[in-house]
């Protein structure tokens, strides 16, 4: 009889560490009790810049420090080509990721990608970069209409105080084709200028927001353009403006006329504080933001549809004590 309770005492305490080991329902990342699990998809459109390499890093972070779930984050590079940006996301989605989170190349180039999403029943939300027109469950970022408009109407200023009336003449290094930042950015900053005749646009040249190739599209504007005949340049990033003003600097026509900016980053701001960038708007990654707001849809909450980060304006009055957006 002893011997027969002491076998059934074995047995059970078998059963229950075997039952421990396995965790007792599995969850993902270790140490999760019965917390649940989550593996979200991060694609991104390149990691050579700044932008997006801290982006990712905000996101890992959030991610790493988040204490109601155990959560993973898988991340693409897209090395700048739409194509590889697409194979991606299919990748991810082929791993069974929970939620997709987007900082867009080229909009029409990503809808293949995002109708696989929603054939799987898989929610993607946009953060920095977007698309227009999708089903998205939640945009996030600044919003770039908006800073071109701002642009513009800091360039009408600029030039009635420089000129004594809304004329002159201004040239634009855009971003990169049918991405949907560099065509807002543009639209929003011409919607503005484009109401006073007398502003001539000079240029408006496609720089893909790198900076070795905004430094040549700047020469060939300032050959084209001797001195007193640009008032303006709109660079619609940093990596831009700064290729810009370098090639103005070598030209020796830094100070001649005004250099705007889009991002605000640290370099940026720098270049502010050094007299080649006039003014900068600030474009923030929105890593940390989205996370959340991804936490948020796959808790099941209700989310809406655009979280707007407002932009701030940086120039020499408050460039030393300025927060740069990255």
């Amino acid at each position: 009889m002893r011997k027969r309770i002491a076998c059934i005492m074995i047995c059970l305490f078998v059963l229950v560490a075997t039952f421990a080991a396995c965790g007792g329902g599995g969850s993902q990342g270790g140490g999760g009790g019965d917390r649940p699990s989550f593996v979200i998809g991060l694609s991104q459109e390149g990691l050579d810049h700044s932008y997006m390499i801290t982006q990712r890093d905000e996101i890992i972070a959030a991610a790493a420090a988040y204490t109601d779930a155990d959560v993973r984050v898988i991340s693409t590079d897209g090395q700048n080509s739409v194509a590889t940006q697409v194979m991606g996301i299919e990748d991810m989605l082929a791993q069974g990721i929970n939620l997709l989170m987007i900082q867009a190349g080229e909009g029409e180039g990503l809808r293949s990608a995002l109708d696989r999403a929603e054939e799987l029943g898989v929610p993607y939300i946009f953060v920095g970069k977007h698309v227009h027109g999708t089903n998205a469950d939640a945009l996030i970022g600044n919003d770039n209409y908006e800073i071109g408009m701002l642009a513009g109407q800091w360039t009408v200023d600029y030039l009635i105080e420089r000129n004594g009336s809304p004329s002159g003449n201004v040239a634009i290094i855009a971003g990169i084709p049918g991405d949907q930042s560099a065509e807002d950015r543009v639209k929003g900053f011409l919607n503005v200028v484009e109401a006073h005749p007398d502003i001539n646009i000079i240029a408006n040249i496609y720089a893909y927001y790198r900076r070795p190739q905004a430094f040549s599209v700047m020469q060939d504007i300032l050959q084209a353009n001797p001195v007193g005949t640009i008032d303006v340049l709109y660079g619609t990033n940093g990596e831009t403006s700064i290729g810009a003003a370098q090639a103005i600097a070598d030209a020796g026509r830094t100070g001649e006329f005004a250099v705007l900016s889009i991002d605000g980053d640290v370099a940026s701001i720098e270049e502010i504080k050094a007299g080649r960038i006039t003014v900068a708007w600030t474009f923030e990654t929105g890593g940390s933001l989205g996370f959340e707001v991804a936490m948020r849809i796959l808790r099941g909450e209700e989310v809406p549809l655009e979280f707007i980060i407002a932009t701030k304006q940086i120039d020499a009055a408050n460039a030393e004590t300025a927060t740069p957006a990255f």
